[in-house]
């Protein structure tokens, strides 16, 4: 079996240019299984646009068109819905194969902690979802589901486990569609839990993480699949990629910055997103000689190049000679 992991960048609110990022990237995968990230269709987070029902509804639009494209693949989408029954929100995952949605799985642990206010938005599911594929089970655990705060330093404090829940199902893979933000050597200890849980349990375990700025919040993707010998594919931290993996792959050495690296690419990712998503085709810098204009053009240039920066010298008759000279040193 191959597992695809499409680990794209998106803008979120645009549904459509989302949905199309995804049917391209989904047609040129050779996999079984395709896997997206969390609320793939519209972004994460979408935050207040849930409140807008229309918007809603366009997203589970957007999964139909996708899931009609489907033949023998089996194609994992993201997004928000309208739960039939309650009338509320959830966050979910729609299993799309062979023209139709054939699964749904909702979101059991719903974060509101840091960053993360769903329970603000969604109404949790009540009960995991399994499917079987190729002759295996397989489970979801959608980004909370699966991490349970270890990746953000918190105690867990829910009542309910979905992974061990899966655990019991006897699920042959786990997949895990996420959109865990940027936080400083927290990559490595994805792979360190992932390991501990694949070897732990004896399950391959597929995490699909969404990559780009949003705002405030900056995503690293790093998506990979782990099995009882280790990690046995991996795709690139802060770029957009789409990829697709055979489970009988041979254990590889995970790709893993440094602290310094990381900080550095997570901040060009961030000023690029910030700048290009908001429509926005250049920036205008104040440059003093100091160190920390001299970081921040460095950082706008590594992010949108030289010809979409513009640097202003400002100098008053305070300004020393020396701070002049190196601003102008910088500019050049």
């Amino acid at each position: 079996m191959r597992i695809g992991l499409v680990q794209l960048n998106p803008i979120v609110g645009d549904i459509e240019g989302n949905t199309k990022k995804l049917q391209h990237a989904i047609s040129s995968l050779d996999a079984e299984i395709i896997l997206t990230t969390e609320m793939a269709i519209c972004g994460y987070p979408p935050r207040d646009l849930l409140c807008d029902i229309e918007f809603v509804r366009a997203c589970e639009q957007a999964v139909q068109s996708i899931a009609c494209t489907t033949r023998e693949e089996y194609v994992l989408l993201g997004h928000p819905r309208v739960d039939e029954v309650t009338g509320r929100i959830r966050n979910s995952v729609s299993v799309a194969h062979a023209g139709n949605v054939i699964a749904v799985s909702d979101k059991l642990l719903l974060p509101s902690y840091d960053v993360f206010d769903e329970k603000r938005y969604f109404e949790q599911g009540e009960s995991i979802c399994t499917f079987s594929a190729y002759g295996k089970t397989i489970g979801i655990a959608t980004c909370e589901d699966f991490w349970q705060g270890n990746d953000a330093a918190v105690a867990s404090a829910y009542d309910t486990d979905p992974m061990q829940q899966l655990i019991e199902a006897k699920c042959d893979v786990i997949v895990c569609p996420s959109a865990s933000p940027f936080v400083a050597a927290k990559h490595n200890e994805h792979i360190l839990y992932t390991r501990k849980l694949a070897s732990k349990y004896g399950v391959t375990i597929a995490m699909c993480n969404q990559v780009g700025g949003n705002d405030d919040l900056i995503f690293d993707g790093g998506s990979f699949i782990a099995n009882t010998d280790g990690i046995i594919g991996e795709l690139p931290l802060f770029t957009e990629e789409a990829k697709s993996f055979s489970l009988d792959a041979q254990p590889i050495e995970p790709v893993l910055l440094s602290a310094y690296e990381e900080l550095w690419h997570a901040l060009v990712l961030g000023t690029r997103d910030y700048v290009m998503k908001t429509g926005h085709g250049s920036v205008l810098l104040g440059l003093s000689g100091g160190i920390d204009s001299a970081v921040v053009a460095t950082i706008a240039v590594a992010a949108l190049g030289g010809n979409a920066v513009h640097g202003v010298l400002m100098p008053s008759r305070f300004s020393s000679l020396g701070s002049i000279e190196d601003a102008e040193r910088l500019a050049e």
